[in-house]
């Protein structure tokens, strides 16, 4: 190497290095320092490519961003729109947005709106469900003298209302869904009593035109009517027990769960009001000395229905979805109260 450089040169080498090289010995060092920068220029390079590679991602993840909250803002917009009854302008549409600014500004503008919006949403619910069980109470109550399906549809559907809101997860502390809870449970409540009690009014008027509490004698239209009105009851009485359990879990009591067939319990409550009609008010009949009138009185009511229960009730009951049994057995079981009462 010192053939190759001369002196000249080497005061020119010592110049530019400084005083830190003294000897041509010292750019073996140099030449060391030299590939330690370009190794650092290296790595330098790497990271920058790395961080333009992280930059470029974030720009576009940023963008991204962007286009969301432009598009939730669109949907605000559209939702503004509805709330004030008017249709948002063509340009708004066309809105970019250069930074996030404008954006968030148009949402925090829009939210409380938004709020009310979903309040007015809410309450359009309710009035809606508060709509269908004052429809499901109209059926009921147009149907009641008229067609008896009418009645234990309304009477079904008042249930499964029943059974919808009872399950609501969002009803503890909310005044409104309480509110429509009750409502529908008062309606429930009201079909089962005046549809008992119709049908089972219209039943004991069926039996006075066969003929009871003498002889039965029924005509063949009386004995049709007393089928629909027995049939109604059975009915009644199926769709309760089937839904006893959102009964229960609403507060709902509309009968015992040992409770006797709808049909027999009023057949029974017919000989039960005649009893007590003659023996415990101020008639003629009405004689603590005359125990046997009484006596008399209700062997001869049970006997005169044995035939109508034996020939008629029990294919009724049969054909009804009710728990299968000798209706005769029961409703002498039935009977039982009405003659430990007397004693």
């Amino acid at each position: 190497m010192a053939a190759l450089v001369n002196s000249e040169s080497r005061r020119a080498i010592r110049q530019f290095l400084g005083d830190n090289f003294t000897s041509l010995d010292s750019l073996e060092l140099v030449d060391d320092l030299l590939k330690e920068e370009e190794r650092t220029h290296a790595q330098l390079e790497q990271e920058a490519a790395v961080a333009s590679k992280t930059t470029k991602s974030l720009v576009a993840e940023a963008s991204s961003v962007a286009d969301s909250v432009h598009s939730k803002a669109m949907h605000l917009i559209d939702v503004h729109s509805k709330v004030v009854g008017s249709t948002a302008d063509e340009s708004v549409s066309a809105w970019e947005f250069r930074d996030g600014t404008a954006v968030m500004e148009l949402v925090s503008k829009l939210a409380a709106e938004l709020q009310t919006y979903r309040r007015l949403r809410q309450a359009k619910e309710y009035i809606d469900e508060f709509i269908e069980i004052e429809k499901v109470a109209e059926q009921a109550a147009q149907s009641m003298e008229k067609s008896p399906q009418g009645v234990l549809s309304a009477y079904s559907a008042s249930i499964a209302l029943l059974s919808k809101h009872s399950s609501d997860s969002e009803i503890t502390g909310n005044i409104s869904a309480q509110n429509l809870l009750e409502y529908i449970k008062h309606t429930v409540s009201n079909i089962w009593t005046n549809a008992e009690t119709t049908a089972a009014n219209a039943q004991s008027e069926c039996l006075r035109k066969m003929g009871w509490p003498g002889k039965i004698d029924p005509p063949v239209s009386v004995l049709g009517e007393f089928g629909a009105n027995f049939s109604m009851l059975a009915s009644l009485d199926h769709i309760t027990r089937d839904a006893s359990k959102v009964l229960r879990q609403s507060g709902v009591q509309l009968q015992s769960e040992d409770a006797p067939p709808l049909p027999l319990k009023h057949m029974a409550r017919a000989v039960d009001i005649r009893m007590r009609y003659h023996f415990e008010s101020a008639r003629g009949t009405s004689r603590a000395d005359r125990p046997e009138w009484w006596l008399s009185q209700v062997m001869n009511m049970v006997r005169s229905l044995v035939p109508l229960l034996e020939l008629h009730v029990q294919s009724l009951y049969d054909r009804s979805a009710l728990p299968p049994l000798d209706v005769r057995n029961e409703f002498i079981r039935l009977i039982q109260p009405i003659i430990q009462h007397k004693l």
